[in-house]
């Protein structure tokens, strides 16, 4: 029952931890136009009358 316990902690821990790394994150998402445009290419979106050039990959590469 002890090790469950301190297993248990050590998860909420972790779990805080990302909570506050996560909360992190969208403060910066919000304030920060340069880090929402990053996030935003990052998942593929473009502005509007942007054009996507896809290249092929390159051999061997």
């Amino acid at each position: 029952m002890k090790q469950e316990v301190e297993r248990l902690e050590r998860d909420i821990g972790a779990l805080r931890g990302e909570a506050d790394r996560l909360s992190t994150d969208i403060d910066q998402l919000r304030t920060d136009p340069e880090a929402l445009e990053k996030a935003a290419r990052a998942i593929g979106l473009v502005k509007p009358g942007e054009k996507i050039l896809k290249l092929p990959p390159t051999p061997g590469g």
